[in-house]
């Protein structure tokens, strides 16, 4: 839910053009719809579905679109070492800024999940993690330029038959 918040407060022009060209062309389905409704019914139903399969599709769409080239980011991780004297992981990483807009806010991602050599089973255990936990960087970040930041997580046991994984959503 925070994501969501963080995601409307840093809208860019971009953003607003996506989503008024969404719902302007489902509203052209919608009207497209009521003017076959009388004379071709299954016709009309037909885009009266189409036409909320498209606005959930063409947002989830936008949105990718949109992460992978004006908010597009590389993510590293540098170093991972669990903690001898407890249950923590330190992580440190980089962060580079490859978009076509500055950054205000960054929420990084890290999940760890089992490793086998199953494909299945890994795709799997990438959905459901083991452990999952975010890092909130309130830092401008210029285009083209890196971040290097340092994180514990705690309460987490890492061995070497475990997946590290981390994204970034950056705003």
């Amino acid at each position: 839910m925070y994501q969501f918040k963080i995601y409307f407060h840093y809208l860019t022009f971009y953003d607003y053009f996506g989503i008024i060209w969404v719902l302007l062309s489902f509203f052209l389905f919608i009207i497209l719809a009521f003017c076959f409704i009388r004379k071709k019914t299954v016709l009309s139903l037909f885009i009266f579905i189409f036409s909320f399969v498209f606005l959930i599709v063409a947002f989830l769409g936008a949105k990718t679109f949109l992460d992978n080239t004006i908010r597009k980011n590389k993510i590293t991780i540098l170093h991972a070492k669990q903690l001898h004297f407890e249950n923590a992981l330190v992580i440190s990483g980089k962060l580079k800024n490859l978009g076509k807009i500055n950054f205000h806010k960054c929420i990084i991602t890290f999940k760890i999940s089992k490793k086998t050599n199953n494909k299945i089973k890994n795709i799997i255990y990438n959905i459901k993690p083991i452990s999952k936990r975010s890092i909130i960087i309130s830092r401008e970040m210029l285009k083209g330029n890196s971040y290097v930041f340092k994180t514990i997580l705690n309460n987490i046991i890492y061995k070497n038959n475990l997946n590290l994984t981390a994204h970034a959503n950056c705003y």
